[in-house]
């Protein structure tokens, strides 16, 4: 599972008082946090028993959960809990939390979920469980009190995807010197063989991945060599990643990027395949291609000019075309590319424009030319059962 736990003892003590856990039972996910009261020996063994207690009753409800732990560590210290279970079929999140454990959820914005007083293992008044939407993509982070509270993981997500990487980070920066401190990061990326589009469901199978990633690097081959033979350097074209995503994933996806302003070059086909591509760079990375291909070096201008929005526009029409010419032939269709089109946004493809019951094949895109690298991203967006009849055609 996606997940990364960073624990600490206060004063580097063999013993850690804070516990975190997240396990996956049938249908859904569960995640634990536990802060034993104070700190050292005892401190662990209250946070402890509360995880074993938690670790073999997945199944029941929150409520219940907590019930059971609560009456199970009483000759503990006891301890503040937080529990988050996430149902994959509906797509949501049930949070509840007893004592100063925290939980927020890193999406569009960040959603900070709160808890009720009391310590598990000497009673609590009441408990009133909270459940939020949890969009593919989306992180779930949990940590004790010896965090700050209000800590920005905004910061790192952008920076950089790796749940170790932004467990660390957040620990680095807001842990505190006079508590255990442990935290919890979990990233929702639910079963994409099983993926709801437009109201239906969708089947992405490992064999519809592997027929689009073949296609995909064969077309990127040829457009390669079409752009080396027109500007008569050698160039080569990789898509090292490819993910295949349904709406949600893709909004999802593009959070990642709000940051950056993009030059998108887009193309509509129609015919045997519908569809559309897009090629997209971050714009400093565009015109350092363009640069490259052109030896023109302007380092004064940041900003694309005419002359270079219509050289990048080229080796957009380029990759597009060859990428979906390649698809049809070898599925023996027929395809009308439309004139592209070129603008700079600072996303990669408006979702708001975009027909339910789309499938994305986002991969990323290496060019290499003249001993440099320059990563883009290309797009290719497909109905469904587009997507279905040209697998079934390749094989």
């Amino acid at each position: 599972m996606p997940c990364a736990i960073v624990k600490k003892a206060y004063n580097n003590d063999i013993y850690c008082g804070d516990e975190c856990a997240c396990w996956e039972d049938g249908n859904r996910i569960v995640l634990f946090i536990a802060d034993g009261l104070g700190h050292g020996r005892e401190a662990e063994i209250a946070a402890r028993e509360a995880l074993k207690y938690v670790s073999s009753h997945l199944h029941e409800k929150p409520e219940d959960i907590f019930a059971g732990c609560n009456a199970a560590i009483r000759e503990t210290r006891g301890v503040a809990m937080g529990l988050a279970i996430i149902d994959k079929e509906k797509r949501n999140l049930t949070y509840a939390g007893i004592g100063n454990t925290r939980a927020l959820i890193a999406g569009e914005k960040i959603s900070r979920l709160s808890g009720n007083y009391g310590i598990v293992g000497a009673n609590y008044r009441k408990l009133i469980p909270e459940i939020l939407p949890l969009p593919c993509g989306y992180r779930v982070i949990m940590y004790t009190d010896g965090i700050e509270e209000m800590i920005e993981p905004e910061r790192y997500i952008h920076e950089n995807a790796d749940l170790k990487f932004l467990s660390e980070k957040i620990m680095e920066n807001w842990s505190k010197d006079s508590d255990d401190a442990a935290i919890l990061v979990f990233r929702v990326l639910y079963d994409r063989d099983n993926t709801v589009s437009g109201g239906k469901m969708i089947i992405i199978t490992e064999e519809m991945k592997d027929v689009l990633t073949e296609l995909m690097n064969t077309g990127v081959g040829r457009a390669a060599a079409a752009l080396s033979e027109l500007l008569h350097t050698e160039i080569l074209l990789s898509v090292p990643f490819l993910e295949i995503l349904n709406p949600e994933e893709m909004r999802s996806s593009l959070l990642s990027d709000i940051e950056n302003e993009f030059v998108n070059i887009k193309q509509d086909f129609c015919g045997g395949l519908a569809g559309k591509g897009i090629v997209s760079f971050p714009v400093s990375k565009g015109k350092t291609l363009i640069n490259i291909l052109l030896d023109s070096f302007n380092e004064a201008e940041e900003n694309l000019n005419v002359l270079e929005l219509e050289a990048i526009s080229e080796v957009g029409n380029l990759v597009i075309n060859a990428i979906g010419s390649t698809i049809a032939d070898m599925i023996g269709q027929e395809i009308e590319c439309r004139l592209p089109s070129v603008s700079i946004a600072n996303h990669m493809i408006d979702m708001d424009e975009e027909k339910p019951g789309s499938v994305y094949v986002v991969g990323q895109t290496d060019f290499a030319v003249k001993d440099r690298l320059i990563e883009g991203k290309i797009l290719f967006v497909f109905s469904y059962e587009n997507i279905e009849s040209l697998v079934e055609s390749f094989l």
